[in-house]
């Protein structure tokens, strides 16, 4: 979450995020992930939920690519 908030000031309007390995090898499918990097997958990926400014895609391709788009905030 932290390196996302760093990276997002670096990234104009309609840029886009690129993740890899979303799922972390099925972890973040779990009640409460069993490791620290899944820990840390789950709570981007609850951060980026409750984010309206952002438009997000996962793409089911290996461990998982999530793609997150800056766009304009819609009132």
């Amino acid at each position: 979450k932290q390196i996302f908030e760093l990276s997002e000031k670096l990234i104009s309007q309609n840029g886009i995020f690129i993740i890899d390995n979303i799922f972390n090898q099925g972890d973040v499918f779990n009640k409460k992930a069993k490791t620290k990097k899944g820990q840390g997958v789950k709570m981007l990926i609850n951060y980026l939920k409750k984010r309206n400014d952002l438009h997000k895609s996962i793409l089911p391709f290996y461990d998982g690519i999530m793609l997150v788009k800056k766009i304009k905030h819609v009132k």
